[in-house]
This record gives C-alpha cells, sequence and structure tokens, in this order.
C-alpha cells in the first residue's frame, strides 16, 4: 500500500472522528491520496463528497455547507497557486468564525528549495488568519497524523475555545500518489458490503457563535509555536496560535467573555436594542422582554417580530435625537446611521459580547462590556413611557415603508420585499442587495438569512450558495418539537435569522406591513412588560439560541439576492461538473449595471464625476441569458412585480437565473428622499420626557471591567 494513501487515511480517519462530515475537492494530482481515502470513508457513509473544478469555487462551497449547518467542512487541493486561491474563503471564514478546514497537499521536504515543479512554502500562506495550522512530513506516524486530523476539526469547531474558524492542515504526500491496481476492485467490495444506515440523530461538530479570535488550546510548548527546519519525519510546524487576529493590534491583549459579567439595566432611558451580524436571537427577545426598538440586520439572527423597526436606518434618522441608551449585540456595520449611535458619546452604550476576541466597539465609547442582559422592571410601573417610546418607532417604520411602497417599480426594496417571501432559507449577497433588503419588512413568521458579512466582499456568493443547498439538501429530516429546537438552533455560525415561516399567498406591493407586526403593541411593555423582573440569560453556546443552527430547510432550494456585479465575480460558481448533483439554488439578479453602492457614497460626488463610471461603478452588460445556457441553468427575466413574483412561485430544479433590469441612477439619493417624505408626513418628532432626571431610574451596572 502507498505510504502516501496510508497517510491520507490516517489524516482523514482522524478528521471523521472529530466530526467532519463534508469534503470538498477541486482536482489536482499531489492530492490525489486524499480524493483515495475519501472515497472509502464516502463508501463507509463516513463522509460526503462534492467535487468542483476550481479552488476559489470550491472554498466558497465548503464555507457555505459550514454556515448552513454549523459542523465542519473541509476543502482539499493540490499544491502551487490552487492553495492561495482559498485565501478569500479562509478570510472569510476567520471573521465570521466559520468552521472550514483547508487540507491543502504539499511536496515533500526534499522538493522544496531545488526548483521542482508546482512547489512553493504553503506554511502560514494564510497568515494570521487560521485559528490553528500544521505541516504534517511525508512519513509521519499514522497516530500523529490521526491525532492532527482531529485536532485540526476541534480547532475549528472551537470546542476548548468556544471560538471556531479557519483551520489548516497542510500534508507533505511522496510518490507514489495512486494505489496499487486492485484498489478499484477492492472499493467496490467494500461498497457491496457496508451498512449503510445512517442516524439522524447523530449530530456532532456544532460551531459556537461568536467573533473574535481565540487564544489557541494547541501550542506546542516544545517549540513554542515556531516552525522547525522542513527536516525529518513528524509533524513539521506544531499547530499554533497564528497572530492577532482581527480587530487587535500586535501586542494587544485578547478580549476574554470569561472577565465579564451581566449588566443589570433598569428600564426607564430611552433605549434601542441593536442587532448586527452574529447577534443571535438574544437581541430580539432583550427587546420584546424589555419593549424596545430593534434595529435588526437581516442577517442578524434577530430580523423577525413586533419590535423589529421595518427601515430602522431611516427610522434612526428620523429618532435619533430622543435615543439615551444603546445595546448593542453582533457586529452592527450594514448602514452607517446605526453604527453611529453605538459610536455617539452622547449615548449610553452597552455591548453585549458573546465570546472571547475582539468586541465590537467602533469609536471605543461603551461604557460597559457585559456577558448578558439583566433587565429589572420595578413593581407598579405602568411601562407607559416604554410603549410610547416604541409605539413612535413603529408608526415611524410603518410611514417609512408606506413611501418604499409608494416609489416607482423598478427599485431595489421592493424587488427585495418580493425575494425576502419566497420558500426556503434566503443568501444574500455584499453591497446593495442586502441593504435593499434591511429597508424591507421582516417576513411573516421567521426567515433564515444567510450572508458573508464577516469581511462583507461581493467574492464567491454563488458559490456560497451552492454550498448551503448542497448541504441543506442532504441534510437528514429531524422530528420538530421542543427537543429538537433545544438543539438546532435558528443562528448558523452568526450567518442568519432561523425558524423560517410560511405566508399564505405572495406579496403584493400593496400588502404593506405584514400582520405580525402589530403583534403585542398594546400589552404593556411588549412580550415582557407585565413583569416584575425579566432576566435574559443566553449566553453563546447555551441554550435555545446560540451555537446551533436551525435544520427546518431540508431539501428546500435557496434564494439567492445579489447584484450583476457580484454575479459577474462569481459566474464560475455557476459551471458545475457533469458527474455532480446540481444544487437547487435560484439567483435573483439586481441588473443595474455595475456597483450601485457607490451611488451613495463620497466617491459619487459630481465634482468627482470624471472617476466616478469607469473607477468606482463600473458599469458590466452580463447577457444573463447566454451566461444561463453557457453554464446548463435556465433563465427568466422580470420586468414586472407580477413576472418576479411567477418566477419565485415554483421551487427550483438545479440552478436558474432571473434577471430584474433597473437604473443604477435611481438609487443615488433615494434613501434621503424617502427619509425626507417620512418626516413631512409624520410631522414634528414628539418630545419625551426627559428620564434621565429621575435618578431613582438610572442605569445600575454591575461592574468588573474598568
Amino acid at each position: 500500500m502507498s505510504g502516501s494513501l496510508a497517510a491520507a487515511r490516517a489524516l482523514l480517519a482522524g478528521a471523521v472522528a472529530g466530526g467532519l462530515k463534508r469534503v470538498v475537492f477541486a482536482p489536482g494530482s499531489r492530492s490525489a491520496p486524499l480524493v483515495y481515502a475519501a472515497m472509502e470513508a464516502a463508501g463507509r457513509g463516513e463522509l460526503e463528497l462534492t467535487v468542483r473544478t476550481d479552488e476559489r469555487v470550491a472554498g466558497f462551497t465548503a464555507l457555505g455547507m459550514a454556515a448552513a449547518t454549523g459542523e465542519a467542512a473541509a476543502v482539499v487541493t493540490t499544491s502551487g497557486t490552487a492553495v492561495a486561491n482559498l485565501h478569500p474563503a479562509v478570510m472569510e471564514a476567520a471573521a465570521s468564525r466559520l468552521p472550514l478546514l483547508a487540507i491543502t497537499a504539499d511536496r515533500p521536504a526534499e522538493l522544496h528549495g531545488v526548483g521542482a515543479n508546482q512547489t512553493t512554502d504553503q506554511r502560514e500562506v494564510f497568515g494570521s488568519a487560521p485559528v490553528w495550522e500544521a505541516t504534517i512530513a511525508a512519513g509521519a506516524d499514522d497516530r500523529s497524523i490521526k491525532r492532527e486530523g482531529r485536532r485540526a476539526v476541534a480547532a475549528a469547531l472551537g470546542r476548548a475555545s468556544g471560538l471556531g474558524g479557519p483551520a489548516h492542515l497542510n500534508i507533505q504526500f511522496r510518490d507514489p500518489l495512486a494505489p496499487g491496481p486492485d484498489w478499484g476492485d477492492e472499493l467496490r467490495s467494500q461498497l457491496a458490503g457496508v451498512n449503510r444506515a445512517d442516524d439522524p440523530s447523530e449530530l456532532h461538530g456544532r460551531v459556537p457563535v461568536g467573533m473574535g479570535r481565540a487564544q489557541n488550546e494547541f501550542v506546542d510548548a516544545r517549540d513554542g509555536g515556531s516552525w522547525p527546519e522542513k527536516t525529518g519525519p513528524g509533524v513539521v510546524g506544531c499547530p499554533r496560535q497564528t497572530g492577532p487576529g482581527p480587530g487587535r493590534r500586535p501586542g494587544e491583549p485578547e478580549h476574554d467573555a470569561g472577565e465579564l459579567l451581566p449588566v443589570v439595566l433598569e428600564k426607564g432611558p430611552r433605549t434601542v436594542v441593536v442587532a448586527g451580524f452574529g447577534a443571535g436571537a438574544a437581541a430580539r427577545e432583550l427587546a420584546e422582554a424589555a419593549g424596545w426598538p430593534l434595529l435588526a440586520e437581516p442577517a442578524s439572527g434577530s430580523w423577525a417580530g413586533p419590535n423589529a423597526i421595518t427601515a430602522g436606518r431611516l427610522v434612526a434618522q428620523l429618532l435619533a435625537d430622543g435615543i439615551e441608551r444603546v445595546v448593542a449585540y453582533g457586529r452592527p456595520v450594514l448602514s452607517r446611521p446605526v453604527a453611529t449611535l453605538v459610536q455617539d458619546p452622547r449615548l449610553e452604550v452597552v455591548i453585549v459580547h458573546h465570546g472571547g476576541g475582539p468586541w465590537f466597539d467602533l469609536g471605543r465609547q461603551a461604557g460597559q462590556i457585559a456577558s448578558r442582559v439583566v433587565v429589572v422592571q420595578e413593581p407598579g410601573r405602568p411601562g407607559q413611557e416604554e410603549r410610547d417610546w416604541l409605539e413612535a418607532w413603529q408608526t415611524a417604520g410603518r410611514e417609512v415603508w408606506r413611501q418604499l411602497q409608494a416609489a416607482p417599480w423598478p427599485n431595489g426594496p421592493a424587488i427585495a420585499n418580493v425575494v425576502a417571501r419566497a420558500q426556503g432559507p434566503l443568501v444574500v449577497g455584499a453591497s446593495s442587495a442586502i441593504r435593499d433588503l434591511d429597508l424591507t419588512p421582516a417576513p411573516a413568521g421567521e426567515k433564515r438569512v444567510l450572508a458573508m458579512r464577516g469581511l462583507a466582499g461581493i467574492d464567491g456568493t454563488v458559490s456560497f450558495a451552492g454550498g448551503v443547498a448542497a448541504a441543506l439538501k442532504r441534510q437528514p429530516t429531524l422530528p420538530a418539537g421542543p427537543e429538537s429546537r433545544q438543539r438546532l438552533d435558528p443562528s448558523a455560525a452568526g450567518l442568519g435569522a432561523a425558524r423560517e415561516g410560511s405566508s399564505a399567498g405572495r406579496p403584493t406591493r400593496d400588502q404593506g406591513q405584514p400582520q405580525n407586526r402589530n403583534q403585542g403593541q398594546d400589552q404593556p411593555g411588549g412580550a415582557g412588560g407585565d413583569r416584575h423582573k425579566i432576566v435574559l440569560d443566553r449566553v453563546q453556546g447555551q441554550g435555545e439560541h446560540h451555537g446551533q443552527p436551525q435544520n427546518r430547510h431540508q431539501g428546500a432550494a435557496a434564494t439567492v439576492l445579489l447584484g450583476d456585479l457580484a454575479l459577474a465575480h462569481d459566474a464560475g460558481g455557476l459551471i458545475i461538473p457533469e458527474l455532480e448533483d446540481r444544487p437547487d439554488i435560484r439567483i435573483v439578479v439586481l441588473q443595474d449595471r455595475g456597483g450601485a453602492i457607490f451611488e451613495n457614497l463620497e466617491v459619487a460626488a459630481p465634482e468627482l464625476s470624471p472617476a466616478f463610471e469607469r473607477f468606482f461603478a463600473t458599469p458590466v452588460s452580463v447577457d444573463l441569458e447566454s451566461l444561463a445556457r453557457a453554464t446548463g441553468a435556465s433563465f427568466a427575466e422580470a420586468r414586472t412585480l407580477s413576472q418576479l413574483e411567477d418566477a419565485l412561485s415554483t421551487p427550483p430544479h438545479g440552478i436558474s437565473l432571473v434577471g430584474v433590469p433597473l437604473e443604477r441612477a435611481r438609487r443615488r439619493g433615494f434613501e434621503r428622499q424617502i427619509v425626507e417624505l417620512s418626516r413631512n408626513a409624520l410631522g414634528p418628532p414628539r418630545n419625551f420626557p426627559a428620564i434621565r432626571e429621575d435618578s431613582s431610574r438610572i442605569t445600575r451596572f454591575d461592574r468588573r471591567r474598568g
């Protein structure tokens, strides 16, 4: 038996033992031993295998699988530039804390430094992004290799630290790379005799929600985490911590959530709850229990419920002057008006941080960083101030949405509103697409929204969605009920909400606010205003709302909303090898000819117009019908609302493209116009009493850090 095949078998055996279930391959010679070993493991029912034609697509496909399931997913490449093509997906995995395992095949030590073909130094190729990495030398013993495979998965899942992220295993293989001539017959015999019964209750390898980097628990004290010389058998480059991590300068200490205590907040100051990427359901629970407005991003995990304010970033421009306190979860960076609230030195800012690593605190204005929030309702308080405060935001949200509905078709928010109500999970591209969705009412029921908001790039969106759809298509159907809900959480590693509900009938432009938007408004303090004490104790990785994704979309097609530039950027994701199952994804493309996000940024100023179109908008004219035909996808054009509704009315089989033409220039100043129309319709803002003058109702903190 080939020594390289034995090493590949040991590596995958360890990874499977650690919880690895899915592997995405890109073709290559040096990684051949891993192909054969993976086929054997798949024959035993241990792994699901997927093949994509290039490494960048493969990396984002595996990332989508990790996001959809919360389980570790691996991507395998050959040596050389193939490895570098994984870097964008690895960077996003680091920022989103997703358990992506990059397994890169390498030449043995004797071929390094002598001019051998397709040979480069692959150690530390991803810089500080991985939470863990190691290089396994050719000739290492099977026991050591198996151990490293298991440890890599554990590190990616953050099992010891609570912080998941990408892990990198670089393994050197010597020739021969292929097994002997009897391998095919042996595999067929194995497949004929294997018992493929699968127990759907075997759910393992869940990744906890959280942002930031871990202090790596796998640092080898023998070498302090440095790389030894590339000589001799064994593990070359012991597992180690790989840098300061995103958002932290070299030498700055890690923030440890274990040092944080709950914050006790008294109801009184006019408070808004902000839910950014990675917030999970705790933000929604706090807002509804305390009766406070909720400004939730679509991919926050809290974009649902009666307290979620429609078009919150526009409403904030109308009512921000009345805010006295902000409680922020996750990373609310989708809109400047909301992010500005967290940086306002005039406001009392409380940051709820779910794990180790750096917390979100733009401007360093937070008065308290807390592990969770405890809200106290004093006896006898009618909660009228809270009800009035919430009602003001809800009324403004309804007016803003009315103005948005009155805008001529087609426009981004109107398109996003229809797309959001399609069945199944929704994958949203960066830039304009997710900001359009952010202006629509949260769908009736709840919707699972996934987006790559870690670094918020447009790269890889199609491939990411393909991974989401492929993983969910293969998921076993699990029983619904309290027990399964405890295990299967709404938020998929910080990448979206969950627990999708179905709406009766298709939406129209005249439906307006979903019915559930007004539920609970007549009750004191929202859902929990009549309680003496409201305790919200949702810690990362514990309970129903963090750390475990909701698997309620088994077999459901994924809908994708993105711009034409994002589609062009990842057109390779449409190419599926002929022998592979095609993911069921329906891609709605905003055809506004280029980078619409720039229309409302400083670079669009009239005095800067000579540079704008060529260097920022970068107009593209992609013939979607021809692209669909070339890649084996279906195509439909939707110029009207009814055409878009029809295109979304039936689930796709395979990949389908739906093009919606709209004018990019109409985006410029669109939101400002909506805000002014809403301001005029609402009249002068209401004057709220200065609650802070009552010293008995000022926020009380439990402090441990200065």
